[in-house]
């Protein structure tokens, strides 16, 4: 006899304060993000024998399937434009996005000398009683030939939501050797800034919800927490809080 176990369910609740980001860019699945040249493949043909494999497509790859089927997307919410010169950090002439830059200190050693280190500072925060933890992966697959990622590298990393709330997006991006190297790098409305894939094999149910600013601010503060910036810290404190 086979016994099939219904599988978890994790819920996360993603606040925003603009209305118009929860209406149009919501987090949601990835599968609503796959690119259309994927679905303009041709399904590869088995019973041909005169196509060898590799001249299949990869329509029924297993890998990029399963990689949407099991992540959710976090899209930008309008268009950013960065300017990025040699010297000065990069500017940006979207009003509704803001950017934090790292100083190179914080990361002495890794690529300071060749990237800018920025982080877009996105409008929703996620909270979840479940510790399901996340990897976060830049969506190479959503990109296009119009706009080849190739001067941004995705900072990766693993979050839960439990402990903490925030989805901002960190990244890097190339430095121009010279004035006339300089570029402006886009990311269009629409388009993942990143995935969140589950490292638990769990249903995951997202609900979206739009407070105010002020409600935001709360959800989205580490106050709470009894140190800075100490995820370890963080998950020490909650759990002997929720014994309490």
């Amino acid at each position: 006899m086979l016994f099939k176990f219904k599988k978890k369910e994790t819920v996360l609740d993603c606040f925003t304060f603009q209305s118009n980001t929860e209406k149009y860019f919501p987090i949601q699945k990835a599968t609503k993000f796959i690119p259309d040249w994927y679905r303009n493949l041709e399904p590869p043909n088995f019973t041909d024998i005169t196509k060898p494999w590799g001249l299949t497509t990869m329509k029924y790859c297993p890998g990029f399937i399963t990689y949407f089927a099991e992540s959710i997307a976090v899209p930008m919410w309008d268009y950013a434009h960065f300017k990025v010169k040699p010297v000065s950090r990069p500017e940006i002439d979207c009003a509704s996005v803001s950017i934090i830059s790292h100083p190179p200190s914080q990361y002495a050693g890794f690529l300071d000398s060749q990237y800018f280190h920025e982080k877009i500072d996105v409008p929703w925060c996620v909270h979840s009683k479940s510790d399901t933890p996340f990897i976060l992966t830049f969506p190479t697959w959503c990109y296009s030939a119009k706009n080849t990622p190739e001067r941004v590298i995705n900072l990766p990393g693993i979050i839960d939501f439990k402990y903490q709330h925030s989805v901002n997006f960190q990244f890097m991006l190339k430095k121009p050797s010279t004035a006339k190297d300089s570029y402006v790098f886009t990311f269009d409305a629409g388009v993942p800034l990143y995935f969140l894939t589950p490292l638990r094999d769990e249903k995951i149910t997202i609900k979206t919800h739009v407070v105010t600013r002020e409600e935001f601010g709360n959800l989205n503060s580490t106050t709470k927490t009894p140190s800075h910036n100490r995820p370890v810290a963080y998950k020490k404190y909650f759990d002997k809080m929720s014994k309490e």
